[in-house]
């Protein structure tokens, strides 16, 4: 079973108990970043904190979509040169096979030569 961590912080004015998996500091750093863009939001305004909250989470949801298209897009493009590279490694394997092929011809060849100047 998962350890369950405990921790106090302060949000927007208001003291929250947390309890969860995560470290305490992970825990704390997720609230200031809560608490630091409710304030950059109410800073030199006076929407209720309702209303802070609301926009908060609207950003927030809005920097998670983002970040997971961005990623999705980072996805797509790594299996695209996934699939690009797979024909090249064909290609490659066929090399390596030729060259396995006239190395052997060369020792013949030498061979070959060899045994005529004797």
């Amino acid at each position: 079973m998962d350890e369950r961590n405990k921790t106090t912080v302060q949000i927007f004015g208001e003291e929250y108990t947390l309890v969860g998996t995560e470290s305490e500091a992970y825990m704390q750093k997720i609230c200031q970043y809560v608490d630091r863009l409710m304030r950059n939001l109410s800073y030199d305004s006076n929407l209720s904190t309702a209303k802070v909250s609301v926009l908060t989470a609207i950003n927030m949801s809005d920097g998670y979509h983002k970040a997971k298209e961005a990623l999705e897009q980072a996805n797509a493009e790594l299996e695209q040169y996934r699939a690009q590279g797979t024909p090249n490694r064909d290609v490659m394997a066929g090399l390596q096979k030729e060259n396995e092929f006239l190395k052997d011809e060369l020792k013949r060849l030498k061979a070959e030569l060899e045994r005529k100047n004797r």
